[in-house]
């Protein structure tokens, strides 16, 4: 039976006034009422994807309506995260002749006279100990958001949450391509599922992250590797590492994919077009201060983990000590092992579908950030693009569960809150138990069922 399409426009239109409000009005530190609106868009967007799959939706409308709710998350400061701070700092030394990967922002501060830099923004910055992390791609529109802004945080958020526009039309349209030529008939389902995502919206125009850019690019790659473009693949993949690091993780897919001899060429297109787009960052000292940085964040730093945790936490049993440390080196060299291992898997296949290729991303993610030292809700959008058309559930659960990280910050702190980010996972692990071993009772069905 068809719903009838003003179902969808009701819903859709309470979706679009709820999404801006909450972005609007949201405060991290009030949790309930935080994860209440949350579940509340939750299930307005559970609604929509309904509608979508049992009526009449052309791929232009969702298109529209999705760049439509995008435009109008432009406007206001983000509330969930204060990254974009620091994006626009790097973009100001940038213009002042300062390479900010040189110093830490607390040394700039101490040393250098900045114009427009003042202990109030270094106050802004979650990070101020630390070299920056983020790649040149990123740091390009830092530098010009920046120029714009002219010391300006607003003006300069809203620069970014324009590239950040940009860069989601793009993953938008690469998405619908993609499902055009790979999934036809799950075409509309996936492009909404995309375009209406809470998490997605809220993590990147809301709050200025570049998943969204990132994994456009990752598409790019994927379009380009199912239409047999080789050179125009590796060039994309590099193009998605200049945004963030992470699909460096997942080249060995493509190699499988590929075979040996495409293979060799990938390599040699995603290596050069590498040096050519991290140019601005050649320099020794830049680079080891950026791997100091990197190493100190996967080292270090801790949020919302789960394999990581649970070993950490048991191994004063064991040891005396919290191995922490040591720890978190095993868990990265046995994601980097299932990414070859997937990568082999693919390459032994005689048989490749589509499907094969996002199926080996989508896991390759999901281990990646079981095994992560730190998981913030923004990250979760990798798995859950890499899932569009595949037909698995969970990582659109996951998209709603890590909302639950932010009881981190309840009441202005910030501290873990065990029950809730063991709710998050068990929830998670649970869909995961039943698409990939549940019975036919409590198998979850495709998206076209």
């Amino acid at each position: 039976m068809h719903t009838k399409p003003y179902v969808g426009y009701l819903l859709f239109s309470l979706f679009f006034v709820g999404i801006v409000a909450f972005n609007g009005l949201l405060d991290r530190n009030v949790f309930g009422a935080l994860l209440a609106g949350y579940s509340l868009l939750f299930v307005l967007y559970l609604g929509i994807l309904r509608t979508v799959q049992s009526s009449v939706f052309s791929p232009q409308s969702i298109l529209i309506a999705g760049i439509t709710i995008r435009i109008a998350l432009l406007f206001g400061l983000p509330r969930l995260s204060d990254d974009c701070y620091r994006f626009l700092w790097d973009g100001h030394l940038w213009n002042h002749g300062i390479h900010p990967f040189a110093h830490t922002p607390r040394y700039i501060m101490a040393h250098f006279q900045v114009p427009g830099i003042d202990a109030k923004w270094l106050s802004l910055l979650n990070s101020p100990d630390y070299h920056t992390i983020y790649p040149p791609t990123g740091q390009f529109f830092f530098r010009i958001a920046a120029w714009i802004a002219q010391g300006n945080l607003p003006v300069g958020v809203f620069c970014l949450k324009v590239f950040l526009l940009l860069g989601e039309v793009f993953s938008l349209w690469i998405l619908y391509r993609w499902l055009q030529q790979t999934a036809a008939q799950e075409c509309n389902f996936g492009l909404a599922l995309y375009a209406f995502n809470p998490l997605l919206l809220l993590e990147t125009i809301g709050n200025c992250h570049f998943e969204g850019m990132m994994m456009g690019f990752v598409m790019l790659g994927m379009y380009y590797l199912w239409q047999g473009k080789t050179i125009f693949s590796g060039m994309s993949w590099a193009a998605g590492v200049a945004v963030k690091l992470l699909p460096l993780l997942l080249v060995p897919v493509a190699i499988g994919w590929l075979g040996i001899r495409r293979g060799m060429l990938f390599i040699v297109v995603f290596g050069v077009s590498l040096v050519v787009m991290f140019a601005p960052l050649a320099d020794w000292e830049v680079l080891r201060n950026m791997g100091g940085s990197l190493q100190l964040y996967f080292q270090k730093f801790e949020f919302n983990a789960s394999v990581y945790y649970v070993l950490a936490h048991i191994s004063p049993w064991f040891t005396g000590w919290y191995e922490g440390r040591n720890i978190s080196p095993a868990l990265a060299f046995y994601t980097v092992v299932a990414a070859f291992y997937f990568g082999w898997k693919l390459w032994k296949n005689p048989i490749k579908q589509p499907i094969d290729l996002q199926k080996s991303l989508l896991f390759i993610s999901t281990i990646y950030l079981f095994n992560a030292t730190t998981v913030h809700p923004w990250y979760i959008l990798v798995p859950f693009v890499c899932s569009i058309g595949t037909g698995y559930w969970f990582p659109l659960v996951w998209t709603y569960t890590a909302f639950f990280s932010y009881s981190h910050y309840i009441g202005g702190g910030r501290a873990e809150q065990w029950g809730w980010i063991a709710a998050e996972y068990l929830l998670v692990l649970l869909v995961i138990g039943l698409e990939l071993f549940g019975t036919k009772r409590f198998y979850i069905k495709p998206y076209s069922s």
